[in-house]
């Protein structure tokens, strides 16, 4: 289960609408590369994907990423407790 610090909520939130002004079909899944969390945009969450729903916009986090997430200074992201 993955459980969102008011940071991560608003960094994902306001990357999320960013990105609709350009593309109001975009979607953020959230995956781990290179040893870290990130948010990337995609067409849709893959079917495996635990789908949080932040207020009307729908997150997908790939298989395996569970804990609490949090943001950054930069909002980058980081799993800060399992």
């Amino acid at each position: 289960m993955v459980t969102l610090t008011d940071r991560a909520r608003d960094a994902l939130l306001v990357s999320l609408a960013a990105a609709r002004r350009f593309d109001p079909d975009t979607h953020l899944r959230v995956v781990r590369r290179d040893g870290s969390v990130r948010a990337v945009f995609v067409e849709a969450p893959d079917p495996a994907d635990q789908v949080v729903d932040l207020g009307g916009a729908s997150i997908g986090f790939e298989p395996g990423i569970e804990g609490t997430l949090d943001a950054g200074e930069h909002n980058e992201l980081t799993v800060v407790a399992p």
